[in-house]
C-alpha cells in the first residue's frame, strides 16, 4: 500500500484524469486504478480500498457539491 509522504501533488485536470482512466482500461477495465488494492480485497487479504481525497481542478458539478451541506442544513428532517 502506498505510504503518505505528506507532500502535496499538483491538482489534476479533467483531461489528465480522463487520459489516466483510458490507460487503466488497457489493464483491468475502465478507470480501474489501484489494482493492487482491488486484488487484495477480492482475495480476502484486505477489507476494502482506502479512501483517498486528492486535489482536483475542474470537477463536474463541483459548485453543487460545495453547496450540499448548506442545502441539507435548511431541509427539515423527514417525519
Amino acid at each position: 500500500m502506498p505510504q503518505d509522504t505528506g507532500e502535496l501533488e499538483a491538482a489534476s485536470t479533467k483531461s489528465e484524469r480522463s487520459r489516466a482512466d483510458a490507460e487503466a482500461a488497457a489493464g483491468m477495465g475502465t478507470a480501474c486504478t489501484r489494482a493492487d488494492e482491488r486484488i487484495q480485497t477480492a482475495l480476502g487479504l484486505a477489507t476494502g480500498a482506502t479512501t483517498r481525497f486528492e486535489a482536483r481542478q475542474d470537477v463536474a458539478m463541483g459548485g453543487l457539491l460545495a453547496g450540499l451541506p448548506a442545502l441539507q442544513a435548511r431541509v427539515p428532517p423527514a417525519s
